[in-house]
């Protein structure tokens, strides 16, 4: 389940040279976009969800900064693979960043 947005390319990888970027180039202001990707694991008796995505409560302040393409979200990503919310017996938050966010 994935989910996209931008970011200034130094925030995220220190200086970075001339030649990166070439299959996805920046923007003029040296963003670049970004994948939020939250995995899935599905065993015999649990569903766990690994990370949670950007959330959908971000100020009009970060969505100009952050330009979150969802898609049909983190619901609409379960319903399409046949889950519903309440289905996610865990979440596995990888890092505490504002990106964790749980519905």
């Amino acid at each position: 389940m994935t989910a996209f947005w931008w970011d200034d390319g130094g925030a995220q990888f220190g200086i970075v040279h001339a030649s990166c970027g070439k299959r996805e180039p920046p923007t003029p202001g040296h963003r670049i976009k970004l994948s939020l990707t939250c995995p899935l694991i599905v065993t015999g008796s649990a569903l766990v969800l690994v990370d949670t995505g950007i959330g959908n409560r971000l100020s009009e302040r970060e969505q100009a900064i952050y330009t979150p393409e969802r898609g049909e979200g983190l619901r609409g990503n379960l319903r399409a693979l046949g889950f519903a919310p309440e289905d996610v017996t865990h979440v596995i938050l990888s890092h505490l960043h504002f990106d964790q966010w749980v519905a």
